[in-house]
């Protein structure tokens, strides 16, 4: 034990060492979408202070805490971490109280080599976006990409696409890539028909759904007449006002009780310029998100403020965006497509905030938020672009005895050549200058 808090105080030693102005810089740079959080967040010599809608200060982080709450909140679980902020509101911790918490954090994000492979003892979480497999969830989630009379093969044929397929089949082949380089790797979806709760969507339908909306609503989670609204609704009405945020929740808490090292969350984009995508476009670009960008009213709940104090205080932001800019890097130079400019997509002007590195954007999405680690959320080409459909339709590429498209390999080999460079020039270098 007494090795775990010695290798803390080391992780947090270049940390203690910054005034309250660096988490200033910090959060003008990443987190404060269009200035909405400056009457909310200040930042005082010695404190940093969150106000509730009153004025009222409602937490406060003092300098001297820093070292020891920043890794608090990326070591504990969440739920310990909340009891703690209630507690705690804008008292100051004594020296006592630090030395607890430090005791008291588990090294969860230590690794221990097994075997002389490359990412021996790694842990890398993987979560193939959406799970649309077929028309029917596809549609409902609204993941679903139809051309008629493409002539493709000379034929006067249809293509269809269904992201949630897509991901699904790069994450597998990603996922392989990594374990032959000895890295543990969790799926958040372990089946191409399956949602995040390990059955499909139609299954969780018929199965879960009354269990699921009676308990939330006997636990006062659920008011009555959303309780009333959500039984009757359709399909894709339920998916909208309830299953998407429920899922991608449950998401998180996969990711984040593996304790990963670095989570990559694959999506394929499409051009906003094109809707309602019924015909091929010639745009084409890549993006890639991290944390950040929040809004006035994203402070609204304890947990929102967690997940903002822990992107303020702790290194996972600026991890992420050099994860990112690798991962932008080898989509330009593995993949030959553009990254994004703001003026791209209306979204990167309006809830996003761009950072150094081109292509990659703060943007508070519930899983850019929620999971605790260093990430990549990654777009890497939009499906619709005329030469991109016809790629990722085709199932010409033999991997591992089954047929993928040729384009989906090429992706997949993207996220894992960034993910080789990020460990081998970030991760590692940092880990043992940190530990010396």
């Amino acid at each position: 034990m007494r090795s775990a808090i010695l290798l803390f105080l080391l992780l947090t030693l270049n940390v203690s060492s910054q005034e309250i102005a660096y988490y200033k810089q910090k959060f003008d740079k990443y987190l404060n979408l269009h200035h909405q959080l400056d009457s909310i967040v200040f930042f005082y010599q010695d404190k940093i202070v969150i106000k509730n809608n009153n004025k009222q200060e409602e937490l406060t982080i003092y300098k001297d805490e820093i070292p020891t709450i920043s890794k608090f909140l990326e070591s504990e679980k969440l739920e310990v971490i909340e009891k703690f902020f209630l507690e705690k509101k804008n008292r100051q911790l004594t020296k006592r109280e630090k030395d607890s918490i430090l005791i008291s954090i588990d090294e969860v994000y230590s690794f221990n080599k097994k075997n002389h492979l490359p990412l021996s003892g790694i842990r890398i979480a993987i979560d193939p976006g959406h799970f649309g497999y077929n028309y029917s969830t596809a549609k409902v989630e609204q993941r679903l990409l139809y051309f008629p009379n493409t002539h493709l093969n000379s034929k006067n044929d249809s293509a269809i696409l269904y992201e949630g397929q897509l991901t699904y089949l790069t994450s597998k082949v990603l996922a392989n890539k990594l374990e032959e380089q000895g890295a543990e790797i969790l799926l958040t979806r372990n089946d191409v028909r399956h949602t995040a709760f390990g059955i499909s969507f139609e299954e969780w339908m018929a199965k879960r759904k009354q269990k699921v909306l009676d308990s939330l609503f006997n636990k006062k989670e659920l008011s009555y007449d959303k309780y009333v609204k959500l039984k009757k609704a359709s399909p894709q009405q339920f998916f909208n006002l309830f299953f998407r945020e429920y899922e991608l929740l449950q998401r998180s808490k996969i990711i984040n009780n593996f304790n990963p090292h670095l989570t990559i969350i694959i999506h394929y984009n499409v051009d906003e310029k094109n809707s309602p995508w019924k015909k091929p476009t010639t745009n084409n670009y890549s993006m890639c998100f991290i944390g950040g960008a929040f809004e006035n009213n994203d402070l609204d709940k304890l947990v929102n403020k967690i997940h903002f104090l822990r992107l303020l205080l702790t290194q996972q932001i600026e991890n992420s965006e050099k994860i990112s800019s690798f991962t932008i890097q080898n989509f330009e130079n593995q993949l030959s497509v553009n990254a994004a400019k703001t003026k791209d997509a209306k979204y990167l002007q309006t809830v996003c905030v761009p950072t150094n590195n081109e292509g990659v954007y703060c943007r508070n999405l519930l899983l850019t938020r929620h999971v605790i680690s260093p990430l990549v959320y990654g777009e890497s080409m939009c499906q619709d672009n005329i030469l991109e459909y016809q790629k990722l339709t085709q199932y010409d590429y033999s991997y591992k005895n089954f047929k993928i498209p040729k384009r989906v390999y090429e992706v997949a080999d993207a996220y894992f050549k960034s993910t080789m460079q990020y460990f081998n020039e970030i991760f590692f270098p940092n880990f043992t200058s940190q530990k010396k």
